[in-house]
């Protein structure tokens, strides 16, 4: 075999070795998926039932916070009962700590923006309160697509998708590099990011 067979061999297994790792990573990440998957349905139903009992004076409200905590989305167990309780400021913005989202000010400035005040056509008929689309490229709650926007059945698991969104794009980012982030995916209005500053400062200061 001459040094040029020789380095053609040595290519070709070099490439069957990639395509092979290759498709590993892809399986790992299918298996990790549906595990994720699985997990979320399990807590949720767990989640559920605790709701039901909760209602029947069987447990605590403290026990669905135990019951919900090992979720991403902590406090899971009550986003169904909050279809009944109006959306304010300081409502919002306890569901968005209670589902650990990250930058917490700055979400409920963009929430109040998207929504316009939880006014806009899309929050009243999709509880659609950030513009989201229906994702196909991550875990979402969004019951699918209604005017080009994804619905929920209200506006806490819009919230809760927007929690999803984040863990799985813009995690543990810096306010700066969030901003930024946010910038370059939501912001059509070359403005966007100073008024959604302006109003998280007005929210924080009256906390």
């Amino acid at each position: 075999m001459n040094n040029y067979e020789s380095v053609s061999a040595f290519i070709n297994e070099n490439e069957k070795l990639k395509q092979q790792i290759k498709r590993l990573k892809y399986a790992l990440y299918i298996a990790l998926f549906l595990l994720f998957s699985c997990s979320l349905s399990i807590w949720f139903n767990e989640s559920r039932n605790a709701v039901k009992m909760a209602n029947s004076g069987e447990i605590s409200t403290d026990t669905i916070r135990d019951i919900s905590r090992p979720c991403i989305v902590s406090e899971f167990a009550k986003i169904d009962s909050l279809s009944s309780v109006p959306l304010s400021d300081s409502m919002a913005l306890s569901v968005i700590k209670e589902f650990d989202i990250q930058h917490p000010y700055i979400v409920l400035a963009q929430m109040k923006i998207e929504s316009g005040n939880y006014q806009s056509n899309i929050a009243n008929s999709n509880n659609n309160y950030f513009g989201m689309r229906h994702p196909t490229q991550r875990l979402t709650v969004s019951l699918g697509s209604k005017n080009g926007y994804a619905r929920y059945r209200n506006w806490a698991y819009s919230i809760l998708d927007y929690a999803l969104w984040q863990r799985r794009y813009t995690w543990n980012l810096t306010e700066k590099e969030y901003l930024t982030k946010l910038s370059s995916t939501y912001a059509e209005d070359p403005n966007y990011i100073a008024k959604v500053k302006n109003i998280a400062k007005n929210l924080e200061n009256e906390k």
